[in-house]
């Protein structure tokens, strides 16, 4: 093994330690963030590069991606692309910050603020999610609990397939949150409001997995 192989086998190793550590990643986070190094990896010895910086992370997501936003990249790719920004931020600060935006309220208030309460802490305590997955769904689920509120809805009861659809057709899909993983969210959560009794009908397997096309009723 070259050396500066080693240099980078020891820079992701150090990395992954640290979000195990410090982050409390999901194992399947990890694993993913894991594969994205050995792409890396593969990247660097097939073009002769013999450390890796800032540049290198430029060169090698353009090669991948060309001008393709970060919202027009599957799930896959999207790991990749922050996979590899995480490396880059470790190897320039030796820490990895999970930004959570301050707007965000650490509980959510009134009878529908309480089902969410309720499911994060389901999903905390009993699928074990990580806090950076934990975070993901607390923002996403922001976004349609102020949706509910702006339209005065304050009950799940109160929530039908034709408002949650006109939710999702009102998203901006230009914005970096609306994803794929932000449906997910919200498929994850009404199935559990339903299983739990706070919606009268599971709409989880009606919901789309993205927002690019325009819905039928």
């Amino acid at each position: 093994m070259t050396k500066q192989a080693t240099t980078l086998d020891d820079l992701i190793s150090k990395a992954t330690d640290y979000i195990k550590a410090q982050l409390n990643f999901s194992r399947s986070v990890i694993h993913k963030y894991t594969r994205s190094g050995k792409q890396l990896k593969e990247y660097m010895e097939v073009n002769g590069i013999k450390s890796y910086n800032q540049d290198v992370e430029k060169q090698i997501l353009h090669h991948l991606f060309k001008d393709r936003t970060k919202r027009e990249l599957s799930d896959g790719e999207q790991y990749f692309f922050a996979g590899i920004q995480k490396l880059t931020e470790f190897q320039r600060t030796g820490k990895i910050e999970v930004r959570d935006r301050p707007k965000y309220p650490r509980s959510f208030e009134g009878a529908i603020g309480e089902v969410i309460n309720q499911f994060l802490e389901y999903k905390r305590v009993e699928d074990r999610i990580g806090v950076a997955r934990l975070r993901c769904h607390k923002r996403n689920l922001f976004h349609f609990f102020t949706y509910c509120n702006q339209n005065n809805i304050h009950s799940l009861k109160d929530v039908n397939l034709a408002f949650i659809l006109q939710y999702i057709c009102g998203l901006d899909s230009n914005k970096p949150s609306v994803t794929p993983v932000h449906l997910a969210t919200l498929r994850c959560f009404t199935k559990y409001a339903f299983e739990k009794g706070h919606l009268p009908v599971d709409y989880s397997n009606k919901l789309p997995r993205c927002n690019t096309k325009p819905l039928s009723k």
